[in-house]
C-alpha cells in the first residue's frame, strides 16, 4: 500500500462513525482501542491492545542506525503517519508514553542514556508532526526490561534475544475519564 493511501485509510478508519455534527462520540476505551488497532495495522505497524491501552512496538532496526539515537528518514515518515491517527479529534486527549529499551551489551549507564535518547527522538518526531508535547511522556529503561534473554543458558551470546530487546514502545494510553 502506498504511504499516502495507508494514512488516508487509517484516518478514515479513525473517523468511521463520527458523523455526530462535529461533537466527539462518547465511546469506551475498548471501542477506541479497537479502532486504533485497525488504523495502526493499516500502517503496517506491530500493534496490540493491552490493559494499559494500545501498544506499538518498533524494533531498533526500523527506527535507528546501529548504536545511534538518530532516527532514519523512514522512521520519521512513520511517526508522521502515527501522528495523523492520534491527532484525530476522538483520540486527541489520549496520553502517549514513549519507552526506550536496549540489550545488555555495554554499561548500564550507557544503555540507559541510549534508551533515553531514542525515546526522546521518537517524542520529538511526534511533536514535530504536531502532536501536543503535553500529551507525551518519555521513559528510559535501558537493559532492565528485556523481552528475551541476552545470553543463552550456557552463557553464550544470544543475538536474536538482544535484537528483540533493542526497541522503542509507544503506548496510546487509555483515557481514565472514559468508561
Amino acid at each position: 500500500m502506498k504511504p499516502y493511501l495507508a494514512v488516508t485509510a487509517a484516518i478514515l478508519v479513525a473517523f468511521s462513525g463520527c458523523a455526530t455534527g462535529g461533537k466527539p462520540l462518547k465511546e469506551s476505551n475498548t471501542e477506541q482501542n479497537h479502532q486504533l488497532v485497525i488504523a495502526f495495522e493499516n500502517l503496517d505497524l506491530e500493534v496490540k491492545e493491552t490493559p494499559r491501552g494500545v501498544a506499538i512496538f518498533f524494533p531498533e532496526v526500523l527506527l535507528f542506525d546501529f548504536d545511534s539515537a538518530r532516527m532514519t528518514i523512514g522512521a520519521r515518515a512513520k511517526m508522521r503517519q502515527i501522528a495523523a491517527v492520534v491527532n484525530v479529534p476522538r483520540y486527541q486527549f489520549r496520553h502517549i508514553a514513549v519507552e526506550g529499551h536496549t540489550d545488555a551489551v555495554g554499561s548500564e549507564k550507557y544503555n540507559l542514556a541510549l534508551s533515553r535518547g531514542r525515546a526522546e527522538s521518537v517524542a520529538r518526531a511526534l511533536v514535530f508532526s504536531e502532536v501536543q508535547k503535553e500529551r507525551i511522556t518519555v521513559h528510559a529503561f535501558g537493559e532492565t526490561r528485556p523481552l528475551a534473554p541476552n545470553k543463552h543458558p550456557d552463557g553464550t551470546d544470544n543475538p536474536e534475544g538482544r535484537r528483540r530487546n533493542r526497541r522503542v514502545e509507544l503506548y496510546i494510553e487509555n483515557d481514565t475519564q472514559l468508561p
